[in-house]
């Protein structure tokens, strides 16, 4: 093991400058963003946080990154994202913006995998922290990055390390996909069964003609369904905000929410948390973030008191309490585009957009006969649990990671 300035075993460059003036919704190609950056944990997330994501303006080849490119990023648009990796998913796609560095390893020196961890390593996020420029948003640079200080092992033992993180990473990836797949099923049993009527057992179908709930069709619905609001309706209420005390529990911010995706925020105690760390979680509770333009959704099923006992939420979030029979059906309907599509229609605010409890009146929900309901519960209840049975693995690969993470670099652990 030796200790090397950055700048001797890998390059850091910074991208190009992109102006908003050829943003746009759709193209060829994709500016990379901050909202490219997992956080807190590193690695690569698609940003869903903006629609004006391509970029259509003339751009030079050598921004165009390629599989594999480790990008870090330069603006710190939260406290501790700088130092933190990500790796280009396709070649050809993703053009370098200003704020992005495009890290390149000396592989005569350091392999590229391990320069990728190495980067994100609590030694060297420490000094990128103390030596960002003091502003509101805290900036970096290649020069600061290639001025940092690090011990590195041997090539050999190098790669060894690599490997056994890129396993273990690869693992939280592949269950993130399994979690997709359920994601779509759900939503593709949905909609046959209450777009289109195609049901078990049901006495018709409707599947050229998909339904628009804005529409007065009560007088097509099956026999025993009806139509209700989101707000007011026989199978959910919402969730008030208030806690119980509690000794340390971990606050999750909608910030801590991608998608479906939940990373840890910071844990606190009942006395010390701030005003927002206010929801209290519950078995069969479903939740979905107040903003504009924020999908962050969160499935509480019946076995996963583990979330219960963890996690204490914003009042960013709003959460509905379902039943066991309710809960998975409840779960379905926020999943779907046209909740989203519609929250966003009506938030208002003049800094931040969201929507309030009374605004739910105005969602209009088909509400299915017992036995409907009884029986899609009894089919997807279970594809709700095994989510978050994955979601609960990835948290604990996720924390062994980031515990062997330091031990490995230093080479206080060995791997044979």
């Amino acid at each position: 093991m030796k200790k090397v300035k950055l700048g001797t075993v890998l390059d850091v460059k910074r991208g190009t400058s992109l102006s908003g003036k050829h943003y746009a919704t759709s193209g060829k190609y994709i500016r990379l963003t901050l909202g490219n950056f997992k956080y807190p944990d590193c690695g690569w997330k698609d940003n869903v946080s903006k629609d004006d994501i391509y970029f259509v303006g003339p751009i030079k080849k050598e921004f165009i990154l390629n599989k594999g490119d480790i990008i870090t990023p330069l603006t710190e648009q939260v406290r501790g994202l700088l130092g933190n990796t990500a790796t280009i998913p396709e070649s050809g796609k993703y053009i370098q913006s200003g704020d992005i560095g495009l890290v390149i390893p000396n592989e005569d020196e350091i392999d590229k995998r391990y320069s990728y961890y190495l980067l994100s390593s609590g030694v060297v996020k420490k000094q990128l922290d103390a030596g960002s420029q003091q502003t509101k948003i805290r900036h970096t640079s290649p020069d600061a990055i290639k001025n940092c200080y690090a011990y590195i092992l041997e090539k050999k033992d190098q790669i060894k390390v690599a490997r056994m993180l890129d396993f273990i990473n690869k693992k939280i990836d592949i269950n993130n996909r399994i979690n997709d797949n359920l994601q779509q099923l759900i939503l593709s049993i949905y909609n046959q069964w209450f777009y289109k009527f195609n049901y078990p057992n049901s006495c018709k179908t409707n599947n050229n003609n998909p339904i628009n709930i804005n529409e007065n069709f009560c007088k097509t619905l099956p026999d025993g369904w009806k139509i209700e609001t989101l707000a007011n309706n026989s199978l959910c209420s919402f969730i008030n905000v208030g806690v119980d005390r509690f000794i340390t529990k971990n606050y999750l911010a909608t910030a801590n929410v991608n998608g479906y995706e939940i990373t840890d925020g910071d844990n606190i105690n009942y006395e010390n948390r701030e005003s927002r760390a206010n929801m209290q979680p519950s078995l069969n509770s479903v939740w979905l973030a107040k903003m504009k333009n924020s999908i962050k959704h969160i499935f509480i099923s019946k076995d996963a008191k583990w979330m219960v006992d963890k996690y204490i939420f914003s009042t960013g979030f709003t959460g509905f309490q379902c039943t066991d029979e309710s809960f998975p059906y409840i779960a379905s309907l926020i999943m779907q585009d046209y909740i989203e599509i519609t929250k966003d229609t009506l938030a208002h605010g003049a800094t931040q957009e969201s929507v309030n409890n009374d605004d739910f009146d105005l969602i209009p929900v088909i509400i299915p006969s017992n036995e409907v309901l009884q029986k899609y519960s009894k089919i997807v209840g279970p594809y709700f649990i095994k989510m978050n049975q994955i979601m609960r693995e990835n948290q604990q690969l996720s924390k062994l990671r980031n515990e062997l993470l330091p031990l490995l670099m230093n080479g206080q652990v060995s791997l044979i």
